[in-house]
């Protein structure tokens, strides 16, 4: 699947159609509505950056699982480099847009989390989730 552009990504918001309330009020439209239009600009500078030659390096990877180039946001961290790297797209993420992109960063985290235990687990059946 190849990089999804800033337009692909307020496409795919529009069409998920997210079920979004905020102070009582259901949000039709996360793109546009002011209580969550912020958020989604600071998601959408992250595409644009990994279009942009001079920031795709750190905004994009090579998956582990495909070997496609994906944002990096969407990978899993298996090294050092990985995480050095989480700590410098962070670091550029604030200066693009002046704040802290929380749900970016934590699902992220948490992605990566869970990867990390269930990878180390072994269930009682005996084989690795990661084993087919």
């Amino acid at each position: 699947m190849a990089l999804k552009t800033r337009a692909e990504y307020l496409a795919s918001l529009k069409r998920m159609r997210p079920n979004v309330f905020k102070f009582g009020e259901r949000i039709e439209d996360v793109t546009t509505h002011p209580a969550t239009r912020r958020v989604v600009e600071s998601h959408a500078r992250a595409y644009d950056a990994a279009q942009d030659p001079s920031l795709a390096g750190l905004f994009t990877t090579t998956s582990t699982w495909t070997e496609e180039k994906i944002h990096r946001h969407n990978s899993l961290m298996t090294s050092m480099e990985d995480v050095i790297s989480n700590s410098k797209l962070k670091r550029e993420m604030y200066r693009l847009t002046g704040t802290c992109t929380g749900a970016l960063c934590a699902g992220w985290n948490g992605m990566n989390t869970m990867y990390a235990v269930t990878t180390k687990w072994t269930p009682p059946w005996g084989r690795t989730i990661t084993q087919n």
